[in-house]
C-alpha cells in the first residue's frame, strides 16, 4: 500500500493537485500506521539511520529562514511543497528498503515515457492529450505546467533505464527505444536546459549501463535527434541553444547578480524562501540598480538553485542543502560499483544539480520530486544492510554485484 501511494503521489505531483494531495495524505497515514502499529520494537525509524541530522537540518534551515524573514507568514506558506518532497523521500526509502527498486524504476520509466509521448502528441495535434494544454509561446511541454518543466524527463530518465540492464537483450533494447521519444520530446520542446540535461544523460549512459554498445547506440540517437530538430524545428531546443539570443542570456546574468546582492544584504538567514520575485518587483523602480534591469516576467526565481538558497535562506540554508547532498553523495559512492540503482540515482542527482546552475527552483512541486526521489533511493540503498540482504536472499530482488556472472540472481537495487 505504501508503494502504491508513492506511485500515485509521483503521478499526481506532475498531473493533478487533487491526486497529489490525496496520495500525500494516504501515504502519510500509511507511514504513520506502519511505524505506530508495526514497529513497536523500534527496529525501523521514520528517517533512515544516519539521515536524520541532514534531513532535519535542511527542513529546520528553511523553516528558520522563513520565520526570520521580513514576511514570515508568506514565507512559511511558500514552503508548501517541502512536505510533498519529504513524503516522496520517506516513501522511496521504504520501497527501496523493502526490495521494490525495480518496480519503482519501472514506474518512473512509465511516467517519463507517458509525458514524452504526450509532448509529441501536443506537437502533432496542437494540444496535449492528458490535459488538453496548447503550446506556450511556441514551446512544447505536453501536460506539464510550463515548458521549462520538460527538464524533468532527462533528469529522471536514468532512474528508469538502469534496471533494464539486468534483464534480457530484449529489455536492453527497450531502454534504447524508450530513450528515443524522450530525446524527441526534449528536442522539440524548445527548452535549452532540458536539452543540456539530455546531453548529460547520453554522456553518462555508458557508465550507468556498463555497456559500450548501448552507449554508442544512444549517442547515435542523440546525434540524429539533435540534427533533425536543429534543421526542421523552427523553435527547437538545439536551434535555441546554437543561436543564442542576447535577451535571455543577459537576463540570467542580471538575475544572478540580483540574487548575489540580496545574499550580501542578509547573508545568515536570507530573505525567506521563494521571496526573490516579490523583492525584485518591490525594487524594480530603483533607478540605476540591478533590479531595474530585471524583466519581471522572466524572473520568477534566480534560475540557479545555489544562489536561490543563498539569497533566500542564507548561509544556514545553503550549508544545510550542501550537507544533505554530501550525505547522498557518500551513500551513492559506496554502492555505485555494485548497484545499477545507485548509478542511476547518482546520474539523476548529478543532472539535477548541473541544470540547477542555470535553471530550476524549489518553488515548483516537480523540482522537489526530481530532488528527493534520487536522494530517497540513495538513503534506501544505504539501509540495505547485510542482515536485510540475507533475510531476502530468496527474493528475486536480492542484491548482487554487477560483475557477477550472467547466471547470478537479479539485483534488488537495480
Amino acid at each position: 500500500m505504501i508503494e502504491l501511494a508513492l506511485y500515485l503521489l509521483l503521478v499526481g505531483t506532475l498531473l493533478s493537485p487533487f491526486l497529489r494531495d490525496g496520495a500525500a495524505l494516504a501515504l502519510l497515514g500509511l507511514l504513520i500506521a506502519k511505524h505506530v502499529f508495526s514497529d513497536r520494537d523500534g527496529s525501523t525509524q521514520v528517517l533512515p539511520q544516519g539521515w536524520g541530522v541532514p534531513v532535519v537540518s535542511y527542513v529546520a534551515a528553511n523553516v528558520g529562514a522563513a520565520a526570520a524573514s521580513p514576511e514570515p507568514a508568506a514565507a512559511l506558506v511558500a514552503l508548501g511543497f517541502l512536505p510533498i518532497g519529504l513524503l516522496i523521500f520517506v516513501g522511496t526509502v521504504e520501497v527501496v528498503r523493502a526490495g521494490g527498486s525495480v518496480r519503482l524504476a519501472q514506474c518512473v520509466l512509465a511516467i517519463v515515457l507517458v509525458f514524452a509521448a504526450d509532448t509529441l502528441w501536443q506537437v502533432a495535434f496542437g494540444q496535449s492529450l492528458l490535459r488538453g494544454q496548447p503550446p506556450v509561446n511556441g514551446r512544447f511541454m505536453g501536460s506539464l505546467s510550463h515548458p521549462t518543466n520538460i527538464s524533468l524527463l532527462p533528469i529522471l530518465l536514468p532512474l528508469g533505464v538502469a534496471p533494464l540492464q539486468e534483464g534480457s537483450s530484449r529489455l536492453r533494447r527497450l531502454a534504447v527505444v524508450g530513450s528515443l521519444p524522450v530525446a524527441l520530446a526534449v528536442a522539440v520542446s524548445g527548452t535549452r536546459a532540458a536539452w543540456l540535461a539530455l546531453l548529460g544523460f547520453f554522456v553518462l549512459v555508458g557508465p550507468i549501463t556498463g555497456s559500450r554498445r548501448t552507449a554508442i547506440v544512444l549517442a547515435s540517437v542523440f546525434a540524429v535527434t539533435f540534427a533533425a530538430a536543429a534543421v526542421f524545428g523552427p523553435f527547437s531546443s538545439p536551434r535555441r541553444l546554437l543561436l543564442l539570443g542576447l535577451g535571455g542570456e543577459q537576463q540570467r546574468l542580471v538575475q544572478w547578480k540580483a540574487a548575489a546582492e540580496l545574499f550580501g544584504e542578509r547573508p545568515l538567514l536570507g530573505w525567506g524562501p521563494h521571496s526573490f520575485r516579490t523583492i525584485c518587483a518591490e525594487r524594480h523602480d530603483r533607478a540605476g540598480s540591478v533590479f531595474e534591469r530585471i524583466d519581471l516576467e522572466q524572473a520568477p526565481y534566480p534560475h540557479n538553485i545555489y544562489l536561490e538558497a543563498a539569497a533566500e535562506t542564507g548561509l544556514v540554508g545553503l550549508g544545510a542543502l550542501l550537507f544533505l547532498l554530501g550525505t547522498a553523495t557518500r551513500a551513492l559512492r559506496s554502492a555505485v560499483r555494485d548497484s545499477y540503482a545507485a548509478r542511476a540515482a547518482a546520474a539523476s542527482l548529478g543532472l539535477f544539480l548541473g541544470i540547477g546552475l542555470v535553471d530550476l527552483s524549489f518553488v515548483k512541486d516537480w523540482v522537489h520530486l526530481a530532488f528527493w526521489l534520487p536522494i530517497g533511493i540513495a538513503a534506501g540503498i544505504d539501509q540495505r544492510t547485510p542482515q536485510a540482504t540475507g533475510a531476502g536472499a530468496g527474493s528475486s530482488e536480492a542484491p548482487t554485484r554487477l560483475r557477477a556472472p550472467a547466471t547470478a540472481a537479479p539485483s534488488a537495487e537495480c
